[in-house]
């Protein structure tokens, strides 16, 4: 299953617990049904969207994902580019 995670509302700040909480809860749900997951992470939804976040944003987003994308990575399946761009490109 492809699943799309938006992070425009933290372009300018750490995401929240409550997003990191999200993302284990649809993997956690992934899980449940046997489905894996081929994710990706965006900051804009289009070319009228905001920019992207600062690349030093995008790095620290990195840093906190980790974890939970190592706790999951028997759901995941692979992870799209993602970060830049419209299509991650």
């Amino acid at each position: 299953m492809h699943m799309d995670w938006f992070l425009s509302e933290f372009r300018d700040r750490p995401l929240s617990s409550a997003m990191l909480d999200r993302i284990r809860a649809d993997l956690a749900a992934a899980r449940d049904t046997g489905l894996k997951v081929i994710g990706r992470f965006l900051y804009n939804s289009g070319p009228e969207d905001a920019p992207d976040a600062p690349l030093a944003r995008v790095l620290a987003h990195l840093d906190q994902l980790r974890p939970v994308l190592r706790e999951n990575s028997d759901v995941l399946t692979l992870l799209e580019a993602g970060f830049v761009g419209n299509w991650g490109e």
